[in-house]
């Protein structure tokens, strides 16, 4: 598993937790679609061998400089709890907040620099360089499978960027056509370093309105 990227496991009863962050979207598409193959008919029993077990590291509540998050996007602020996908919807990636657009594009929330940008453009890793928050905004869900058919991402890994800059474009209504839900969720990605993450109650959002706070 950890040759793989994982990052941690966790054991809950008898179910089984892989931690691998906010590729871990890619990571599902990616094996529903190998599921769906011919080929997963055919495993041979190496490929069965037993993983080794990785301990899951926790930095530590409260370690990280407080930290306020606007929104990236315009639209209808919403609880996490209501994305229709559980990696968000039980806080697996992290805490944070999710937000239905009503305008097609994700602007940054602060100054900082692009962490993480995918092949499909469907999601941004961001880390402000003042507190070293880090969050990602995945546009809608499952949207992995538009193969980035539907975004005109502005940034890659590792630029530089200033709050209120264009990061992404993306069209509603081809992702609604599609069959998506276009709810997107914000991530504090690195919640383990915080004591407390409040997300703001539900309303009308536009580009810069405060969602999350962290301290």
């Amino acid at each position: 598993l950890k040759s793989t990227g994982a990052s941690g496991l966790v054991c809950k009863g008898a179910g089984i937790q892989i931690i691998y962050g906010p590729r871990v979207t890619i990571i599902k598409a990616n094996l529903e679609e190998f599921l769906e193959s011919p080929a997963s008919d055919n495993l041979d029993a190496a490929s069965l061998a037993p993983a080794a077990v990785v301990e899951e590291k926790s930095s530590g509540g409260g370690a990280a400089k407080p930290a306020v998050v606007g929104s990236p996007l315009k639209g209808k602020l919403l609880s996490l709890k209501d994305v229709p996908d559980e990696v968000f919807s039980e806080e697996i990636l992290g805490k944070g907040a999710a937000v239905e657009p009503s305008v097609g594009e994700v602007r940054a929330p602060f100054d900082g620099t692009i962490t993480m940008d995918t092949e499909t453009s469907h999601a941004l890793g961001i880390q402000e360089d003042a507190t070293g928050i880090e969050i990602l905004v995945h546009v809608g869900i499952d949207t992995v499978k538009l193969k980035g058919s539907a975004f005109d991402c502005k940034v890659k890994q590792g630029d530089k960027v200033k709050k209120g800059d264009l990061l992404n474009k993306f069209d509603i209504a081809a992702i609604k056509a599609a069959g998506y839900p276009t709810v997107t969720p914000v991530v504090i990605t690195n919640s383990d370093d915080y004591s407390t993450i409040l997300a703001e109650p539900s309303k009308d959002v536009t580009f810069g309105d405060k969602i999350l706070s962290a301290k």
